[in-house]
């Protein structure tokens, strides 16, 4: 059977527990293609070699502490066992599964963000850093170093890189982890995952919520919007973008001074982490090959993009 019939097939099983329309699912993308649209709702399936049940639990957990805290976010909806994650076995396969309601809103193009949509962006960060001071402690949540993509980062380089790696990860690890500096933060906070509706910016998509430190929640934006501008205009644009996104945040949170001065050291550090998950996680292919030769191109110069 072909990989598109046996989603299908998986997708119309999962059907049976949630007020889906069988044959209306729409894929909205996600990396492994596993995030589709029905009528108001959103699902997330998953393999079990994709991700594990305890993942799950933990998107599932923050997003709705999030709700329930009063961060716009998506809502986790029931399935009729009166679940929040249902496990589906298809040909001896496991998948698991989780549905939120559908955020009915726009996807801004970087370039037509207006500086109070920025604005927004930043108090929505500081928000999300402020709840999230308030999780409980019992929950489980990695911290960074924990990320198993940092397990094998060295693995996936050869030198100069790996020598500069190994020198950030350990001038990261040489970093306070106090509490006004570290803590629970989105972790892909990037435009792909806000959307404006009706002059509200709401959060999607907390797959990645670690233990991290703040600033770095603000230099991911930078870093995946920065792509977007031409080169030769990224230092005035980060100047302005990057202004109005810290007033957004510390609207909303407090940071002192020392860590903000950090944002081009985190930006930097962004640059390696989509350089390492793009390295381990994409199929090679010419314009893949070409992508990563260029990423590698600035992390040899220790250059930031910006």
């Amino acid at each position: 059977m072909k990989k598109g019939d046996t989603m299908q097939a998986v997708l119309k099983k999962i059907a049976q527990y949630y007020p889906f329309t069988a044959d209306r699912f729409v894929c909205l993308g996600g990396f492994n293609q596993h995030v589709f649209k029905n009528n108001s709702y959103v699902l997330k399936v998953f393999r079990e070699d994709q991700a594990s049940i305890e993942q799950l639990e933990h998107e599932v957990n923050v997003t709705a502490f999030m709700n329930r805290a009063g961060v716009p976010s998506a809502k986790i909806v029931q399935s009729f066992n009166g679940r929040e994650i249902e496990h589906i076995l298809y040909r001896g396969v496991h998948y698991f599964c989780f549905v939120q309601t559908h955020i009915a809103g726009d996807s801004i193009p970087i370039t037509d963000l207006k500086s109070t949509q920025v604005y927004q962006w930043g108090a929505s960060i500081g928000a999300l850093h402020e709840t999230g001071k308030l999780y409980p402690h019992k929950a489980k949540v990695q911290h960074w170093h924990e990320e198993s993509l940092l397990s094998v980062a060295e693995g996936l380089l050869e030198e100069p890189l790996q020598s500069n790696w190994r020198n950030l990860y350990n001038q990261l690890s040489a970093l306070s982890t106090n509490h006004q500096c570290y803590g629970l933060i989105h972790h892909d906070f990037h435009h792909e995952n806000i959307r404006f509706s009706k002059n509200k910016l709401y959060i999607l998509d907390y797959e990645s919520a670690i233990h991290h430190w703040y600033i770095y929640d603000l230099a991911i934006p930078i870093y995946h919007a920065a792509l977007f501008i031409e080169k030769d205009k990224r230092c005035q644009w980060y100047e302005s973008f990057s202004t109005m996104l810290l007033e957004g945040y510390a609207s909303k949170t407090t940071l002192q001074k020392k860590w903000v001065d950090k944002l081009p050291y985190f930006v930097y550090y962004r640059q390696w982490y989509s350089y390492l998950y793009f390295e381990k996680h994409l199929e090679k292919n010419e314009q893949v090959t070409q992508m990563l030769e260029k990423m590698k191109s600035y992390l040899a110069a220790e250059k930031t993009i910006i």
